[in-house]
C-alpha cells in the first residue's frame, strides 16, 4: 500500500454494526512499580450482566443480518420471519422463510439471496416456509431446511447441506415429500447424528411425522432413501435433538407433561417412550396468549406454549417454552419457562430442574418470549428471549449460567437489540381481539471455535408502527469465576537465566471485565512469559521480550521493546511501544480475525506508514507495517523507526485490515484492526 499520513481502512474492510470506541485502564507505571492510571483504546463494542460476582461479554457484530430493507435482486420478504442460525468457527449462515444469507464471522462477505435461487437445482419451487439453519461441526457442514410448494401446488421438505464448512463452496440439495401432496409439513426442523438426518414435522389433523434419510451430512448426494415414521396423533408439538452416534431424541410438552421418546440410529426406529411430570410450577392448559408492548393497543403474539427451544449436553435436554406464571411478580404475563431433563436413559427421564426468565427483572408488567436455549462446550447455558410490555418496545435480551454454578443461576438479562419504535401489525384489529406476530423462533448455538461462547439471533423491528423487521446476530462470551489468583504465568529471564512459576495478580479494578488475571512486570530484563489461564493481561517490560497466551480473551503488552507477542485460539489485544528514542520491531504471531493491535506513539500529520511484502525472522515472516514516527527520515535515517511483522498474512490479507490513527489521555496511536482475515 502506499505512504500514508492520514492512515485509511483498505478498500473492502467491513466497518462493523454499532462498534464504539472505547477505553480499558490498566495501571502501571513499568520504571518503579506504582500504579498510575493509563488510557488504552482499541475498537470493540462491551455490554456486560451482573449475577453472584459474575460477569458477561458480548461481541455485538449484530451482523446485519436478512431485514425487509434490503433490496438484493428477487428478494421478498414473509411475516413473521421464522428466524435460524448456523455459526462455524469462520462462518455464519442466517435463514429467514423466503431469504438465506450468509458472511465471515465479523460480517464480511456477504452473500444473500432469496431462498428460491438458492433451492433452484432442485427445480421452480416458491413458498418458501419455515426455514431453519443448523452447523454440523462433526462433519464440518451447514444444514439448511424448510418448506415449499411446487407449480403444482404440491408441498415438499427442503434439505441442502452445505459441500464443508464453507457456504461459498457449494450445496447439495434433495426434497422430500409428505404422505399426501397437499399436506402441509408445518414447523419441520432438521437434525442429524452422523449417520442419518431426521426430518420432524407438524401435518394436518394433528399428525405429527419423522422422516429418516440414511446417510450422515458426509454422505448426502440428494438421492438417498428415507422412511417415514408415525408419531401419532396425540396433539403435541414435537421438537428434536441429535447428535454423533446417539440417535434423534423427540419431546413435546402437552400442559404439565413433557413426552419424551427415542430414534435408535441403527434400526431408526423408536425405541424408547418416556413421561416427565412438570408439575405446578407450569401451567395445565397450553392457550395461546398475549403480551402488552408500548406504543400500540395492538398486542404482541407471545406463543402458545410449545417447546420453542432445545439443547442436549451430556446426558441432559435442556427446553424452554412460555408459560403464564400463576404467582409471584410475574403473575398473569407470559415468561420463558426453562427445564432440564436427564435423558440418559430416553425410557426412563427426569425433571432436574426448571425455573423462569422472570420479565420483572426487566420492568413491571414486562413478558419473555419467543426463546431459544444453548449449552456451549464448557457447559454454560444460555437463553435467548425477547423481552416487551407496556413500558417496552421489542427488545432482545439473554441471561447466562455459568457451568459449575447451580442450575437456575442465571444472570441478569442482557440486552443486545431493541426495536426501532412499537411493533405493529398494520392488518390486526385491536378492536377484534388481534395480535402482532413476532418469531416465530429465536436461535442460540454454541460457537465452535470458543467453549465459553455463544452466537445467537432474533427478530427485532426496524420502522415503528409498522411489523418491518430485522435480524440481529451477536457473540456471546461467558467468562467463568476467576480464581482466588488470576492464574499460573511461566517465565524465563534470558539476561539472568533464572526461570519459575509465578501466579497472576486479579485484575484490576477499571479494565474489561472479561479479564481473570494480570501480571506487570517493571523491569529491564528480555523475558519470556506464558501462560497457560485464559483472559489473561500480561505487560513486560523495557527489554526485548515474548509474551505467549493459549485461549480466552487476552491483552498482550510489548512495553518499549522489541517483541515476539503470540495469541491464542481466542480474541487478543496487542500493545506495541515506539515512544522510546531507538528502532523497535515486534512480531505478532496467530493475529486472527478479531483481533486488534496498538502501536504507540503515531501521531496523525506527523507519523506515516508503508507496507513491506515480506519481512521479520525466520519462521515467523509476513507482510510488515513499517512506521515513520516523527516524520522525514526518521529517528535512526532511514524512514523506519518501529515495525510489527504480522506472521504468516500474507500483503493481499494486509491490505484487508482495518487501520486507523487516534489519540487518547495515554497518547497517539495507530490501530490495527482484523475483522476478514
Amino acid at each position: 500500500m502506499p505512504q500514508s499520513s492520514s492512515p485509511q481502512a483498505g478498500p473492502n474492510v467491513h466497518n462493523i454494526n454499532d462498534e464504539e470506541l472505547y477505553s480499558v485502564h490498566v495501571r502501571t507505571r513499568k520504571s518503579t512499580g506504582e500504579s498510575t492510571l493509563i488510557s488504552t483504546a482499541f475498537r470493540r463494542c462491551e455490554v456486560s450482566g451482573f449475577s453472584r460476582g459474575r460477569s458477561i461479554t458480548a461481541s455485538l457484530f449484530l451482523l446485519d443480518g436478512p431485514k425487509t430493507s434490503d433490496n438484493a435482486p428477487g428478494l421478498t420478504f414473509s411475516y413473521p420471519p421464522d428466524n435460524g442460525l448456523g455459526a462455524s468457527d469462520k462462518y455464519v449462515v442466517s435463514v429467514e422463510n423466503s431469504v438465506i444469507e450468509w458472511t465471515t464471522v465479523a460480517g464480511g462477505g456477504k452473500s444473500e439471496m432469496p431462498m428460491a435461487d438458492f433451492l433452484k437445482p432442485l427445480g421452480a419451487f416458491k413458498n418458501m416456509g419455515d426455514s431453519r439453519a443448523t452447523y454440523d461441526a462433526a462433519s464440518g457442514r451447514f444444514i439448511v431446511s424448510g418448506t415449499s410448494t411446487d407449480s403444482s401446488n404440491n408441498h415438499h421438505y427442503t434439505v441442502a447441506i452445505s459441500k464443508d464448512a464453507n457456504p461459498n463452496d457449494g450445496w447439495t440439495y434433495q426434497s422430500f415429500d409428505p404422505p399426501h401432496p397437499t399436506d402441509y409439513p408445518d414447523q419441520p426442523s432438521v437434525v442429524t447424528d452422523g449417520s442419518n438426518i431426521y426430518l420432524a414435522s407438524l401435518l394436518p389433523a394433528n399428525q405429527q411425522e419423522v422422516l429418516v434419510a440414511n446417510g450422515g451430512p458426509s454422505s448426502f448426494n440428494g438421492t438417498g432413501a428415507y422412511i417415514r415414521i408415525n408419531l401419532g396423533t396425540d396433539n403435541a408439538v414435537y421438537r428434536q435433538n441429535a447428535g454423533v452416534g446417539r440417535g434423534d431424541l423427540l419431546f413435546a410438552r402437552q400442559g404439565r407433561t413433557m413426552t419424551i421418546k427415542h430414534i435408535d440410529t441403527t434400526s431408526r426406529s423408536i425405541d424408547a417412550t418416556s413421561t416427565v411430570d412438570l408439575g405446578a410450577s407450569v401451567s395445565a392448559a397450553q392457550p395461546g396468549h398475549s403480551l402488552l408492548t408500548l406504543g400500540t393497543s395492538r398486542k404482541i403474539n407471545a406463543g402458545s406454549m410449545q417447546v420453542t427451544g432445545n439443547a442436549y449436553s451430556n446426558g441432559f435436554l435442556y427446553v424452554t417454552f412460555e408459560d403464564v406464571p400463576q404467582s409471584g411478580p410475574d403473575a398473569g404475563v407470559s415468561n420463558t419457562h426453562w427445564a432440564k431433563l436427564d435423558v440418559h436413559d430416553p425410557s426412563h427421564a427426569a425433571l432436574i430442574a426448571q425455573g423462569n426468565i422472570s420479565g420483572a427483572q426487566i420492568g413491571s408488567g414486562i413478558g419473555t418470549f419467543n426463546s431459544s436455549i444453548a449449552v456451549d462446550g464448557a457447559g454454560d447455558v444460555l437463553v435467548n428471549f425477547t423481552a416487551t410490555g407496556p413500558s417496552l418496545v421489542p427488545t432482545d435480551y439473554y441471561v447466562v449460567q455459568y457451568a459449575g454454578t447451580s442450575d437456575g443461576s442465571f444472570s441478569k438479562p442482557v440486552e443486545y437489540k431493541a426495536s426501532a419504535g412499537p411493533f405493529t401489525d398494520p392488518a390486526a384489529s385491536a378492536s377484534a381481539g388481534q395480535t402482532t406476530r413476532w418469531g416465530d423462533y429465536s436461535s442460540a448455538v454454541p460457537d465452535p471455535a470458543n467453549p465459553h461462547a455463544f452466537w445467537i439471533s432474533n427478530e427485532y423491528g426496524i420502522s415503528p408502527g409498522t411489523n418491518q423487521w430485522g435480524t440481529a446476530t451477536a457473540h456471546v462470551i461467558a467468562n467463568p469465576m476467576p480464581p482466588a489468583n488470576g492464574g499460573a504465568l511461566q517465565f524465563v529471564d534470558q539476561t539472568t537465566a533464572a526461570s519459575g512459576t509465578v501466579a497472576m495478580d486479579l485484575p484490576t479494578a477499571g479494565g474489561p471485565n472479561y479479564l481473570q488475571g494480570q501480571y506487570i512486570y517493571g523491569g529491564s530484563d528480555n523475558m519470556l512469559f506464558s501462560t497457560q489461564a485464559p483472559n489473561a493481561f500480561i505487560h513486560s517490560g523495557a527489554g526485548d521480550d515474548a509474551i505467549q497466551v493459549t485461549s480466552g480473551q487476552n491483552v498482550l503488552d510489548g512495553g518499549l521493546g522489541s517483541n515476539f507477542l503470540t495469541g491464542g485460539t481466542g480474541t487478543d489485544t496487542f500493545f506495541t511501544d515506539a515512544r522510546s528514542p531507538g528502532a523497535v520491531w515486534n512480531t505478532i504471531q496467530n493475529f486472527h480475525v478479531g483481533d486488534a493491535v496498538t502501536l504507540w506513539g503515531f501521531t496523525s500529520g506527523i507519523s506515516s506508514y508503508h507496507w513491506d511484502a515480506s519481512a521479520g525472522a525466520a519462521g515467523s515472516q509476513g507482510a510488515t507495517l513499517e512506521a515513520d514516527i516523527v516524520g522525514g527520515n526518521g529517528r535512526t535515517g532511514n524512514g523506519v523507526d518501529a515495525s510489527i511483522t504480522f506472521a504468516g498474512i500474507s500483503i493481499s490479507q494486509a491490505e484487508h485490515l482495518q487501520i486507523a490513527a487516534g489519540s487518547q489521555s495515554g497518547g497517539d496511536y495507530l490501530s490495527v484492526s482484523n475483522h476478514w482475515v
